[in-house]
């Protein structure tokens, strides 16, 4: 889906990889892709909390959940080639929330 980019400006593809519960935890993984003179790395709890996990985990959007509950976070950069040969960045987000 298009997003609005965190920045505030322009827009991003976002993409739910992988998301399972088990013990009350919940494992989700996001991929962003776009480019963005930002750029689409952002390693902030609060930040991604407020901007991706509301679009893929209803417990966020609510409220119900936020920052605080992210017990673990990792990203891993990256870029892809588009149908014309153009380079594309692109981050994995790992999140997981109890």
């Amino acid at each position: 889906m298009r997003i609005k980019h965190w920045q505030g400006y322009g827009t991003v593809e976002a993409t739910k990889l992988v998301k399972r519960t088990r013990d009350g935890k919940t494992f989700i993984t996001i991929k962003v892709k776009g480019n963005h003179e930002w750029g689409i790395h952002r390693d902030d709890r609060y930040d991604v909390s407020r901007w991706l996990l509301p679009k893929f985990c209803k417990e966020f959007k609510t409220g119900e959940k936020d920052y605080r509950d992210i017990e673990y976070f990792a990203l891993c950069d990256g870029w892809e080639k588009d149908e014309n040969g153009n380079r594309i960045d692109t981050c994995l987000y790992e999140i997981q929330f109890g």
